[in-house]
């Protein structure tokens, strides 16, 4: 049985969703993948009780503040895949993750088992960001192993020292302290913020209000805008801010609202967002002219 017509967007259609998307997410969806977002859209008119695609779009579009209008967002730009790219993982999984479920389920007499993986909101592999609970410390481990200076996943009152890196744990909110001449993490169960646990906003309003000038503030590719208030708050706090640049964005989103609200002092390519973080920290977060930083006037 064929799809009713009236539930298929129009060409001017697409390119609206098009245009939203870009604007609001920073991801560009090409025109092969209109058959994609009709699908998608058909979906949401039915659920939703609509005519058509045009009346579904001008409602949703109404109020960018709105639930119908985060319900589109995430239709078209949420997706589901079912394979790791790496071994470690299925690893992972199979020794800790399904024996803790199954351990959980059995103790409780809950017959449900569900199972979440978050992959990067670049599309990129599942342990670069927006990892759940228990999968955070796996991925601090690898990376200690990696890495010349110390990497752990944070605990609740871990000082800030150098050489040493802390990774926010999954499912919890990591913000900054301070005791006097000693900085902490504090970690904390609050509710989610741009419906992410742990928030970047939070971590970087933390550091505005108790690092100041001594820090440096740095924001990468992803979806959304989770971090470009709190960038903000450290620019005007005296910290150094980066934004990395459209160009080397795999996901132009949250770099871009953070340029556009003010918050990135410099915008950078990818590869040079390193080594200007250190040189900015050497020399107590005042900025350092190079020919490959670019100083944004707000």
């Amino acid at each position: 049985m064929g799809m009713n017509t009236e539930f298929q967007a129009t060409d001017a259609d697409f390119q609206t969703v098009r245009e939203v998307v870009y604007e609001h997410c920073g991801i560009s969806l090409s025109v092969d993948k209109a058959s994609m977002v009709r699908a998608r859209l058909a979906k949401q008119i039915r659920s939703g009780g609509f005519n058509s695609a045009g009346d579904y779009l001008k409602y949703a579009l109404a109020d960018r503040k709105s639930q119908a209008f985060a319900g589109l967002i995430d239709a078209i730009t949420t997706n589901l895949t079912s394979f790791y790219r790496e071994s470690d993982h299925f690893k992972f999984l199979s020794k800790v993750a399904l024996p803790a479920a199954i351990k959980k389920k059995i103790e409780t007499g809950d017959n449900r088992l569900l199972l979440w993986s978050a992959a990067c909101s670049s599309g990129e592999e599942p342990y670069t960001l927006a990892m759940p609970a228990q999968f955070t410390a796996a991925f601090a481990g690898r990376l200690n192993k990696m890495c010349q200076v110390e990497v752990c996943e944070a605990s609740d009152g871990d000082s800030v020292l150098p050489v040493r890196v802390l990774i926010a744990p999954g499912g919890f909110h990591t913000v900054l302290r301070r005791s006097g001449s000693r900085y902490y993490v504090e970690i904390n169960d609050g509710p989610e913020v741009h419906h992410q646990k742990p928030a970047v906003d939070n971590l970087f309003q933390s550091f505005a209000r108790h690092a100041g000038a001594n820090a440096v503030g740095a924001i990468l590719t992803g979806m959304g805008a989770d971090g470009a208030t709190g960038l903000l708050a450290m620019r005007k706090a005296g910290a150094a801010t980066i934004a990395q640049d459209e160009k080397s964005c795999t996901v132009f989103g949250m770099p871009m609202e953070a340029i556009k609200c003010g918050g990135a002092e410099h915008v950078l390519p990818l590869e040079a967002v390193a080594s200007t973080m250190i040189r900015l920290a050497r020399t107590d977060g005042r900025p350092i002219q190079s020919p490959e930083v670019k100083t944004i006037e707000s």
